[in-house]
């Protein structure tokens, strides 16, 4: 358990607890100003968003690989305070959702690098339980955060953005004063990736081309990618949840407040759960197990006609999905060099993120045409697909980090 608290870990820790606090803040308290101007402006603030995500990940990584991971953190954080500070004077203006597109394509910066930096911290030992204890962070960031963000915005408008700009400013800090060790990566890779004297453009589409023919060659790697792709479209579930609680089952908005805050606290329990306990194990156990459990689990919601079903269907859905995020991570940290990680890892999210938003705005015409129940049932029934894509981690007990053989004189 020491293993997971050195120095350099208790800052990371620090420093995510501090950002994602932050963010959270910065998220509700936007939404609260724009649901005031209609749905429309919420519309176009989740549009900017995906948008940012979107474009960061075709991005994100070849930069993150090549500049340094730290130094990659450090100034998307720092960069991302001086856009938190400045939205406040533009709510009224369509400056603003430039600022939100801007802020998630930093974000997408900083995930491309925050990946490496915990590959380059860990072992095959601790890596996870260390990405157990992130994902509680996460769990207990997202508890506070957006209560305190709607009690903020009440008093002030532009405290929620002002704190979560120092957030950041905190977070580039704590990033500042951690010893990260020297990344590595092979003379195959550099050629690979079209390090020689080539235009950004090229480098870029080479370095795609080189990431997609990665996941492509690696089973493990081919079988998450396939199986989050098909579980990116249960992501309707929770973006419709609301309809389905108030329409389908016929309850008040109050049960949906209920369902929402037992979510919230059996993601803080899973995360203990496997810090403690599942770390214990193999991630290429957990990952099939647990992508099993949250299938069926999502069936049982998707058929639930009373408030106690459709509960305790979602709170286990929930800490079955967080173990299956967990593991998958760590299967991937340890499966991809640190040296392309950020690259190869920023791809492994730009088709589930495009069937993402495909699958949402579809869903809003399907509505038309038929019940949310069907449509939650067929996504759980699409969703037994993951399980055979699941296990196909389970070729690769023992997961081995390919040896580097020459330092990369662009890490920190």
């Amino acid at each position: 358990m020491k293993a997971a608290f050195t120095r350099d870990l208790i800052i990371l820790y620090i420093a995510r607890f501090v950002s994602t606090f932050g963010d959270w803040i910065y998220f509700i308290a936007l939404t609260v100003i724009l649901a005031k101007s209609g749905g429309t402006a919420i519309a176009f603030m989740s549009i900017a968003k995906i948008a940012g995500i979107f474009i960061g990940k075709f991005i994100a990584g070849s930069i993150a690989d090549r500049v340094g991971h730290k130094l990659t953190i450090i100034v998307s954080d720092v960069l991302r305070a001086g856009l938190f500070f400045l939205m406040p004077f533009c709510l009224d203006s369509p400056i603003l959702f430039l600022l939100v597109g801007a802020s998630s394509i930093l974000s997408s910066f900083f995930s491309a690098a925050y990946s490496p930096m915990i590959t380059m911290l860990t072992t095959n030992e601790n890596r996870l339980r260390v990405n157990s204890i992130r994902e509680v962070i996460s769990s207990i960031s997202i508890l506070l955060g957006p209560l305190l963000g709607g009690v903020l915005v009440l008093k002030d408008t532009y405290l929620p953005f002002f704190l979560d700009g120092i957030s950041f400013l905190i977070s580039a800090l704590c990033f500042l004063c951690m010893r990260v060790p020297m990344a590595a990566h092979s003379d195959e890779q550099s050629l690979a990736l079209g390090e020689t004297g080539s235009s950004k453009w090229q480098i870029l589409c080479s370095d795609l081309k080189f990431s997609f023919q990665y996941i492509k060659t690696n089973r493990a790697l081919l079988g998450i990618t396939a199986a989050t792709t098909i579980l990116s479209v249960s992501g309707i579930m929770e973006v419709y949840e609301v309809l389905f609680i108030t329409d389908t089952l016929g309850l008040d908005s109050s049960s949906y407040s209920m369902i929402i805050a037992l979510n919230g606290g059996a993601v803080l329990l899973a995360g203990i759960l496997q810090t403690v306990w599942i770390s214990r194990y193999m991630p290429t156990y957990v990952y099939p197990i647990s992508m099993t459990l949250h299938i069926l689990l999502s069936l049982i919601y998707a058929l639930s006609g009373n408030f106690i079903m459709l509960a305790i269907s979602s709170v286990l859905m929930n800490m079955a999905l967080m173990a299956v995020h967990t593991a998958s991570d760590t299967i991937c940290q340890t499966e991809i060099p640190v040296a392309v990680q950020g690259r190869v890892m920023s791809v492994q999210g730009i088709v589930p993120e495009l069937v993402s938003s495909i699958s949402i705005a579809f869903v809003g015409f399907l509505l038309t045409q038929t019940s949310l129940r069907v449509i939650f049932v067929s996504i759980a029934v699409l969703s037994f697909l993951c399980i055979p894509l699941s296990l196909s981690v389970l070729r690769k007990n023992k997961l081995q980090t390919p040896e580097p053989i020459i330092n990369s004189p662009h890490s920190h």
